[in-house]
């Protein structure tokens, strides 16, 4: 088995010769579950370590979610304070093989923004993964809204021009998405739905952009790890870490 080379709080990170986590965020590579996973993480220990209202559901836990037979026990999956989050982040995959998590081939992205009530859906592939974000929004809906919540195709979603960058479209659509979230709101105005949920190509980073990034993130966060003492693969609370 490989060896982990980052431990961040519940993520670990591995790198082999094969096509496992690091080494997928390389050129021309599917961006694995778990790169997704820690990019998550990492926005909550950092952009949304204040913020309550903005929930990131897991990979593990989207899937866990989409292949629920019975959901009377849906609300033990997901935290705590899911229902009365502002918005949450839906990874979805395609994968069918219940027997195998990592069965699918390709990643789209569901949010769910309480103010408009509504799933927004963004495909890099048109409507590739239409079928299972229904299936999800179906399923986890009634948790969020007593009242069904509208289902927005956004056919302007951002667009993939090869056959691996679905995972880093999704996670520029997350970045740009929470950033707009967080911008301090005029007292008084109401929210403009276009102006948070339209995401655009012009709006995200290049796919190559966001692989280097979240890169050039992971090798520091080794760096610290590996010269704290006692801490040889993990980066703590306590470990500050510039990405700039």
């Amino acid at each position: 088995m490989s060896q982990p080379i980052l431990e961040y709080y519940d993520v670990i990170l591995r790198q082999e010769a094969s096509d496992l986590d690091v080494n997928t965020l390389r050129e021309g590579e599917w961006i694995a579950d778990t790169i997704i996973e820690f990019h998550e993480e990492y926005l909550e220990r950092t952009a949304l370590r204040k913020s309550q209202a903005i929930k990131l559901l897991k990979p593990s836990v989207s899937y866990l979610v989409a292949h629920m037979q019975d959901t009377s026990d849906l609300a033990s999956v997901v935290p705590a304070d899911l229902p009365t989050s502002q918005a949450v982040f839906i990874p979805v995959n395609d994968a069918t093989d219940i027997t195998c998590a990592d069965s699918g081939s390709h990643w789209s992205l569901l949010v769910y923004a309480r103010p408009f009530n509504a799933f927004y859906y963004y495909d890099s592939l048109r409507d590739s993964n239409l079928k299972s974000a229904l299936a999800v929004a179906g399923k986890i809906g009634p948790l969020l809204s007593p009242t069904k919540p509208n289902f927005i195709h956004q056919k302007n979603a951002p667009q993939q021009d090869n056959g691996a960058d679905c995972g880093a479209c999704v996670i520029g659509v997350i970045d740009v998405i929470v950033n707009r979230l967080l911008q301090p709101q005029t007292p008084g105005t109401a929210l403009n739905p276009d102006a948070i949920m339209y995401v655009s190509d012009q709006d995200i980073l290049p796919p190559s952009t966001v692989r280097s990034a979240l890169r050039d993130i992971i090798i520091k966060l080794v760096d610290v790890a590996n010269n704290t003492p006692g801490n040889a693969l993990r980066a703590g609370d306590d470990v500050p870490v510039s990405t700039s």
